[in-house]
């Protein structure tokens, strides 16, 4: 149990000499990249500099060419989707990707097969799981409301929510 503890203060993910290729084209060389857990780590560069590509490896979308990933002490050559998110990594795009005909409530809880199972049966509960959710994060937006009816930073609240929600 101590180790377990222990290791909660330590190195959550790791990329060592991490590549990727397009083709003839080396979008990322020899990354190596440590994040602890509870740390908050922004990576930054110009258009083109391979962000997005990183985090699709880390994501599971994309593959590196070379390189190894370890995430809570567990070494990969590459992460499927399915892997990463059975570990808790989710990631937000640039782009929301919301249903702008749903309401917040549901955009917030479509995907989550445990919830919907038990709430989708009573929209009153539903509701009310949305609204603890929103206002838990200080807020102030109706869970009933269309997102398409939604500013675009109230949009992204949601978005990010939803991912949250999830406990990444």
């Amino acid at each position: 149990m101590a180790s377990h503890l222990q290791n909660k203060h330590g190195e959550l993910l790791k990329l060592a000499w991490v590549s990727l290729d397009y083709g003839q084209v080396r979008a990322l060389n020899n990354i190596h990249l440590v994040l602890s857990y509870s740390e908050i780590l922004a990576i930054v560069g110009e258009h083109g500099a391979g962000k997005s590509s990183l985090g699709l490896i880390i994501n599971g979308i994309l593959q590196p060419t070379a390189g190894t990933i370890r995430f809570e002490g567990k070494q990969y050559h590459s992460l499927t989707v399915t892997n990463a998110l059975k570990l808790g990594i989710r990631m937000i795009y640039q782009q929301v990707r919301l249903y702008d005909d749903f309401t917040v409530a549901e955009n917030l809880f479509l995907t989550n097969k445990t919830f919907n199972r038990f709430v989708w049966s009573t929209k009153k509960r539903f509701l009310e799981a949305a609204s603890s959710l929103l206002s838990q994060y200080d807020f102030d937006i109706a869970p009933s409301t269309p997102v398409k009816n939604l500013n675009l930073s109230d949009k992204t609240v949601v978005e990010i929510l939803k991912h949250i929600y999830h406990r990444p």
